[in-house]
């Protein structure tokens, strides 16, 4: 309700990948405004129970354990291991397991000297999700190294992206129409019965970011794009 209280919940297991809990009720309003103003756990190396012990299940009680399927996968693919992509991102490689120490606690890397031969061995999926947090995110070196030049790559490697200084066919009233769109608003569009939102959907509610009448949030006008004879 907008009164932002909390009615109840649903298990990720019991609806992965049956999109029709959505459609039940307005639970596509309930479910929209419940992620925009519920705090998620905070980032740490475990994964949750949804995900480690019944993912994929359907009518089954036990279902599949994610972190395994990547092992797995990684595995089947050839990828590179933990330490290459240590490597690759510019750091030193680890020769001892001492080594680890500065981007992994302790007591990790003891686990991990106990489950693999040498440190060449530990995959990418196991070790990355170990490492102490960088600052100001919820990843470590290695995975955030990754995640950065994927999206780089993402942005630059489109040509047609009207962001990249290039050639892009919108005018000046058309570039200020498109760089009002907000998740915020594209949130309201299309979500029946949701009335208030923050300017920035995807931070809490606060002081500074304080939930407004959805009508108060920046709209694209598609007037510049009306054709003229």
């Amino acid at each position: 309700m907008e009164q932002r209280q909390r009615n109840g919940s649903i298990r990720l297991s019991d609806w992965l990948r049956r999109p029709g809990v959505l459609e039940k009720r307005n639970n596509r309003e309930l479910l929209t405004r419940g992620m925009t103003i519920q705090p998620h756990d905070s980032a740490n190396n475990q994964l949750t129970p949804e995900a480690k012990h019944f993912l994929f299940r359907n009518a089954n009680h036990y279902g599949a354990d994610l972190k395994a399927i990547d092992i797995h996968r990684a595995r089947d693919h050839g990828l590179a291991s933990y330490n290459d992509y240590r490597v690759w991102c510019g750091q030193e490689r680890a020769i001892h397991w001492e080594d680890l120490y500065a981007s992994i606690p302790r007591a990790s890397v003891e686990q991990l000297a106990r489950w693999y031969g040498t440190v060449d061995d530990v995959e990418l999926a196991v070790a990355g999700a170990l490492e102490t947090h960088h600052p100001g995110a919820t990843v470590g070196p290695t995975f955030l190294c990754i995640l950065l030049e994927q999206f780089r790559r993402t942005r630059t490697g489109d040509r047609f992206f009207f962001e990249n200084g290039v050639e892009h066919g919108f005018d000046a009233s058309q570039l200020r129409e498109l760089r009002k769109a907000s998740i915020a608003r594209l949130l309201c569009d299309n979500t029946a019965g949701l009335a208030r939102m923050q300017h920035n959907a995807f931070f809490l509610p606060d002081a500074k970011n304080a939930p407004v009448p959805c009508m108060e949030l920046p709209a694209v006008l598609l007037e510049p794009w009306r054709e003229r004879q």
